[in-house]
């Protein structure tokens, strides 16, 4: 035989991989441009943080500073993440977020800890955000159920906890259920 059929493998594999990375077109929400000023803007990434980029300053659009229900999965991932990395540019501000409720207790301590899970485009790779919601709330009787969608309103904290470690938080005055 003269010539041999290409292996077909290779091809397939990337044609395989470029589809998963592909988000679906109805999960991608049109850019809000009183939100942020363009999705072409780099943002820093754990490794390059020597090159940063700083996301649009949280503007301060009435009674929300940062409205992440407004956004599309990239500009969320990447507002959380800046909220993480810089906390006290958001510290004070009030957030409005959409996401899935969730609570787990601390073995160690039993205190119950509250948080909204926030889903990327593609679902693989999930963000959380603690709450705390303001007021007499008992748990299970006024909150929503595992994993049900939420919406919360409220105001980025940070506390430091024993060791100077610092730990960022909503402190939560609206929470809705969405159906």
């Amino acid at each position: 035989m003269t010539g041999r059929a290409a292996n077909p493998l290779p091809i397939f594999l990337i044609l395989i991989s470029l589809s998963a990375c592909t988000p679906k077109s109805e999960n991608k929400l049109p850019p809000d441009p009183a939100t942020f000023q363009s999705l072409e803007e780099p943002v820093r990434t754990p490794n390059d943080m020597n090159q940063r980029q700083a996301l649009p300053p949280p503007q301060k659009s009435g009674k929300i500073d940062v409205d992440l229900t407004k956004m599309n999965a990239n500009m969320i991932y990447s507002y959380i993440f800046e909220m993480v990395v810089d906390p006290d540019t958001y510290t004070g501000k009030t957030i409005k977020v959409n996401g899935f409720f969730y609570t787990v207790v601390d073995d160690d301590t039993g205190e119950r800890y509250f948080a909204v899970i926030i889903p990327d485009a593609l679902a693989c790779c999930k963000q959380g955000m603690e709450f705390k919601w303001l007021g007499e709330h008992t748990y299970p009787d006024d909150y929503p159920q595992q994993d049900q969608e939420i919406t919360i309103t409220g105001t980025y904290r940070t506390d430091i906890m024993e060791g100077d470690i610092s730990y960022s938080y909503l402190e939560v005055s609206e929470l809705s259920i969405l159906k």
